[in-house]
């Protein structure tokens, strides 16, 4: 089914697996880049999954095929559980997470057990004319909105 250019969603205006949704590590952002419109609260996620490590076939592997296993394993559930957290983002009509982690857990019983956490938010966009203010008392002397550059008059 096709997406939409921007919000992740198909042609019937269903979400599909969390795309358009802004993953940021950071929990704010450059306010001449990005304008914080809404913040909806926590979103989590959770999965788990066999650790090939642990498996019955261990016996017949090498450290190395075992250890490979496990790094493949936690790359598709890092994977996974994101594009979760993004379909709940999207459900609740939000377009970005700022503070997102994840921590992995070796459980016994479990597997690998990943959680994913962050805050579901509203951003926009700033227009490059709203991010540099008319004067700007911090830029050096010459420092000109409509030109975005030092003049040729002060560099000498």
């Amino acid at each position: 089914s096709r997406k939409g250019p921007i919000d992740g969603t198909t042609a019937d205006g269903s979400a599909d697996a969390g795309e358009g949704v802004l993953i940021f590590s950071l929990s704010t952002l450059d306010p001449s880049v990005y304008r914080i419109e809404k913040v909806a609260g926590m979103v989590e996620e959770l999965e788990a999954k066999a650790d090939p490590e642990h498996q019955t076939l261990q016996n017949f592997r090498t450290s190395r095929n075992t250890n490979d296993a496990r790094m493949l394993q936690f790359f598709r559930l890092s994977g996974k559980v994101r594009r979760q957290l993004g379909r709940k983002v999207l459900e609740i009509g939000c377009n970005c997470v700022l503070g997102y982690t994840e921590q992995f857990d070796l459980e016994r019983n479990n597997g690998i057990v990943i959680r994913a956490t962050g805050t579901a938010c509203i951003i926009s966009t700033v227009a490059p004319s709203d991010a540099l203010p008319d004067t700007n008392p911090d830029a050096a002397p010459g420092w000109t909105k409509d030109r975005g550059k030092m003049s040729t008059s002060v560099l000498g």
